[in-house]
């Protein structure tokens, strides 16, 4: 009865995990309804004798069988979501309190030759009893050793929201001269970054997670969720404040920047994107894309399109 249950669960893309007594799960929100999270309640003591009966015995997390995890220095870790022999590689900074499985879709969108590969950090999904990063510098060292390591081959660094101001220090330490463009996904720069968030309460935090949406209502109920990604996002979230920069203290990247704004996005909008533009000197452009907050997860065909398109050249600047 229980193996079939976590069969079920494979099969609708539900990663579980037992580790040190507790129960750990990741899915697509359109699966984790009520019903499944009450499932999982239910079966909770069940689920951890199964996983926990001996190594091999647990089920297989997504990516162990379609991609190929790297692990360099620093505890980051790459996880190659499409393959090509060469051509261009993209890197992936998801946002704060996320984890690569936010652009499983884009494995069947990315065009021919681009190779899509997604930084992984300590804290979340299978990876969350591992202390994260809470200060920007050590974690874009660490990613940046990374970049240099996976290989001579031109690249750009695509980041989410907090993931932006991330990749803009990557790029400022990369020593590969690979580097063919930074994309600002639903971020404003670092001259724009306001402090104190991270110092929020549960309820005002869980509230703006309400207001950003991307985040299922009934993961933001449940309290076994609730554990699972708000001490994530809060160590995220001290990241980002570790970004922030005075207006007059810019400091740019020799890349081109192609700021993306969702259309429908109140928190990072075309015109606070557009403050990207001092943030290079190499060129820049913006562009605005269907949704919300969290476009980049729903529109990764137009997303991987613009950056094969700008990352051959220079970028004319305007939007």
């Amino acid at each position: 009865m229980i193996d079939q249950l976590l069969q079920d669960l494979r099969s609708n893309n539900v990663r579980i995990w037992a580790k040190e007594g507790r129960l750990h799960f990741d899915a697509p929100k359109d699966v984790m309804t009520p019903e499944m999270l009450a499932l999982l309640r239910d079966r909770k003591e069940e689920l951890l004798r199964r996983l926990e009966e001996g190594p091999g015995r647990r089920p297989a997390v997504w990516g162990e069988t379609t991609g190929e995890e790297r692990e360099p220095g620093g505890g980051v870790r790459l996880k190659r979501l499409t393959t090509a022999a060469d051509g261009l590689v993209v890197f992936v900074l998801p946002p704060a309190g996320a984890g690569p499985s936010l652009f499983r879709p884009w494995a069947a969108e990315a065009p021919e030759g681009v190779e899509v590969v997604l930084v992984h950090a300590p804290g979340r999904e299978d990876r969350i009893h591992e202390r994260p990063y809470r200060s920007v510098a050590p974690l874009a060292d660490a990613i940046a050793a990374a970049v240099d390591g996976y290989g001579d081959r031109p690249f750009v660094v695509f980041g989410h929201s907090a993931g932006a101001l991330i990749g803009h220090q990557v790029l400022l330490r990369v020593r590969s001269g690979g580097a063919r463009l930074l994309v600002t996904a639903a971020s404003t720069p670092p001259d724009r970054v306001v402090g104190d968030v991270a110092a929020m309460s549960d309820g005002d935090l869980l509230a703006a997670m309400a207001a950003w949406g991307g985040t299922p209502d009934q993961l933001l109920d449940d309290p076994l969720s609730r554990g699972e990604f708000l001490p994530c996002l809060r160590a995220d979230l001290q990241v980002v404040e570790s970004c922030a920069r005075p207006e007059d203290d810019v400091e740019p990247v020799d890349v081109p920047v192609l700021a993306l704004a969702g259309a429908e996005d109140a928190f990072a909008p075309l015109s606070e994107s557009l403050r990207w533009a001092r943030w290079s000197t190499a060129g820049f452009r913006a562009h605005l894309v269907p949704g919300g907050h969290f476009f980049p997860a729903a529109e990764g065909a137009e997303i991987l399109a613009l950056v094969q398109r700008y990352a051959g050249g220079p970028v004319p600047g305007g939007a």
